[in-house]
């Protein structure tokens, strides 16, 4: 009766471990379940159906590793740190930015409608030669006339020229080297890439005509159009991704004036302005802390923690400016310096941060009157930023922190590792005939087979500049060095003859002096990468085993196979 009882036991106890794991789970932490469609949302569908069955696996760890160690932030309070907290709202504005500016600025600037007539325009392609005449815009510049003199020079050319004659006039005037030799034929070419004043012409000129002049930023111009034809384009939905790149660049200069306007709206409308009294105030106390500092022998001038440190020790209150009721003050500027260590120089460097930085902000607060923070998107982004954030920092800061190895532990780690890690690569030394007539190089190789002297032939015949005066010997060298030489030298053995063999147009006899093993490097070459290398060890070793603590202590089980 009582084996009985412990079989149904076992039993019971065997079908409880594997249902643990709830129908449509992948895993459990902490009794929450994590399902295959959380992961795949969190990677992308697109992503995580692309990879092979090993790489799946992969990914479900990397993401239970996330979250169980999110859930260890949360319950440790972590997740308030300051740091932190800064870093998610920095992501957020950065984001909402880019956000805005594509909805607010590139769709009105890139509409489909621009778009749809780019596409079409992208599929005539010009036949077409060119005249370029360039003048001096600095010192340096070739050729020395002035714009006045290029100017009077295109508009000669243009009274006089003519379909006809426009190949010798390109051949005789064209600054353009490369088609100036072919008569100015430029060939096909898609006028809508081009320069906006060049596209602005052949859009409008027959074949057979000659357009300008028009100035690039080049010089001048006259172009003569010989023919146009329509080609095959893939559908514009195929192509969209590509014309919104091509666009980006192509009115580059539109989009930068659209930009400039709306940021400037933008500021007036949540009342922006510099306080600049508070600046120089501001300015002139930072200057004295900064002083202060030399002579107390702290954080070094032009260090990356140093503008940080002089701002921690201001005491009087900072006001750089405002908009609406939010005033840029110490915590506000401090924000920033903790995340971008920004140099603080002059008047000018402090209005740029305070602009650069404030517009940010109203721009991100208009994106979030927009409720472009609710887009699904962005929320999707954003919670994957956080436990990103929360898992690095979580290692960085609570359990890589004491990671600092003495001397010592990096003589020991290097002595262990040296062989495997710290090896120099194996090197030969030859010396070496290098001639261009093959004949020559038969004859040579027959002298030294009969004994003639190696460095006496390759002082008289090498054509090897370097290696003449050294009696064709080549400093030690490793196996990917001079090519064909190279693999042919490390085939052989030291005292070994090879050659001749074809090397580029030229033929080459090598003699084997030595071959020098691969040996490890003295400590002090590699120390730093020593160093790096214990470190990356040391905190892979923490994380596996700070990651094994947790997945006991919040009862995560996998089913990661």
């Amino acid at each position: 009766m009582n084996n009985r009882f412990y079989i149904f036991f076992i039993l019971i106890v065997l079908h409880s471990c594997t249902t643990r794991i709830p129908e449509g789970a992948i895993a459990v932490i902490d009794g929450g379940p994590v399902t295959l469609q959380e992961i795949k949302d969190f990677y992308t569908s697109d992503y995580y159906n692309q990879l092979n069955p090993s790489e799946i696996k992969e990914k479900i760890k990397e993401y239970v590793d996330m979250k169980v160690v999110e859930k260890e932030v949360l319950a440790s309070g972590i997740d308030r740190d300051e740091y932190l907290l800064q870093r998610f709202e920095l992501w957020r504005i950065n984001r909402l930015s880019a956000d805005l500016q594509q909805k607010a600025i590139m769709e009105k600037i890139l509409s489909e409608k621009k778009l749809r007539e780019l596409y079409e325009e992208l599929s005539v392609v010009s036949d077409i030669s060119e005249i370029l005449i360039r003048y001096k815009k600095s010192r340096d510049d070739e050729p020395k006339r002035s714009r006045s003199e290029a100017w009077t020079l295109i508009g000669k050319l243009r009274s006089t020229i003519t379909p006809g004659n426009f190949s010798k006039l390109a051949r005789q005037y064209s600054d353009d080297t490369t088609t100036a030799q072919k008569g100015g034929r430029k060939g096909e070419v898609r006028a809508a890439l081009l320069d906006s004043a060049y596209y602005s012409i052949l859009r409008n000129l027959k074949a057979g005509r000659i357009g300008g002049p028009f100035e690039t930023g080049k010089g001048f111009y006259l172009v003569l159009l010989h023919s146009q034809k329509r080609v095959y384009l893939n559908t514009f939905e195929e192509e969209i991704v590509n014309l919104r790149k091509m666009a980006a660049q192509l009115w580059k200069n539109e989009i930068s004036v659209f930009t400039g306007k709306y940021l400037q709206d933008l500021a007036a409308g949540y009342n922006f302005q510099f306080n600049l009294p508070g600046m120089k105030e501001f300015l002139s106390e930072y200057r004295v802390i900064d002083s202060s500092l030399d002579h107390q022998g702290e954080t070094k001038r032009g260090s990356l923690e140093r503008p940080l440190e002089i701002l921690q020790q201001i005491t009087k209150p900072v006001n750089l400016g405002s908009c609406d009721r939010v005033v840029f003050d110490k915590a506000w500027l401090e924000r920033y310096m903790k995340r971008y260590q920004l140099p603080i120089d002059s008047l000018n460097l402090i209005q740029n941060y305070v602009y650069q930085f404030a517009i940010r902000e109203l721009i991100a607060r208009k994106a979030t009157d927009l409720k472009l923070d609710q887009d699904p998107v962005f929320e999707h982004d954003f919670e994957s930023y956080k436990l990103k954030s929360m898992y690095n920092f979580y290692f960085s800061r609570h359990v890589n922190r004491e990671i600092d190895p003495t001397e010592q532990d990096l003589l020991n780690y290097y002595e262990v590792k040296k062989k495997e890690k710290y090896l120099a690569a194996e090197l030969v030394r030859i010396q070496e005939i290098l001639v261009s007539d093959s004949s020559l190089a038969v004859r040579i190789a027959e002298q030294l087979h009969s004994g003639a002297d190696f460095g006496k032939l390759a002082r008289q015949y090498t054509e090897r500049y370097e290696a003449r005066n050294t009696g064709g010997l080549l400093p030690p060298f490793e196996k990917d060095r001079y090519g064909t030489i190279g693999k042919q030298a490390f085939q052989r053995k030291a005292g070994e003859m090879q050659g001749p063999f074809k090397v580029g147009r030229r033929y080459a006899i090598i003699k084997i002096l030595e071959r020098i093993p691969s040996e490890p490097k003295f400590y002090n070459e590699v120390k730093d990468q020593v160093r790096n290398d214990y470190i990356s060890e040391k905190k892979e070793d923490l994380k596996i085993r700070e990651l094994d603590t947790l997945w006991k202590k919040y009862h995560v089980q996998c089913r990661c196979d």
